[in-house]
């Protein structure tokens, strides 16, 4: 197989910016991506994550698979809001990341 397979784990205050980074994977990428997009249903909705999946598949160099993040259990872990510094519950995702991605993967 010679797709490239891709974590990103992203909120609402990194959306505006998976445009430039998805446009830039796929524009300098030689292989076909399989972006798969860890996110928090209160973080993402689903016009968001349609958005996004359009505009990756646009560019015929990417597919998006959005995952959404199961945060029961995760109620008082450590978080900060402060911009510059935000440490939210995508952070955590990352953690479980195994749980959640195919198998082949």
């Amino acid at each position: 197989m010679n797709d490239v397979n891709i974590l990103l784990s992203a909120n609402k205050l990194f959306f505006p910016y998976l445009e430039e980074l998805i446009t830039s994977l796929t524009y300098y990428s030689s292989k076909f991506l399989n972006i798969y997009l860890m996110y928090v249903e209160t973080e993402l909705s689903i016009e968001d994550l349609e958005y996004i999946k359009n505009f990756t598949a646009k560019t015929n160099n990417g597919k998006l698979i959005p995952i959404k993040f199961n945060t029961t259990g995760l109620e008082n872990v450590p978080l900060t809001d402060n911009v510059g510094s935000y440490f939210g519950l995508e952070t955590y995702s990352r953690l479980f990341v195994a749980f959640y991605l195919p198998k082949e993967v």
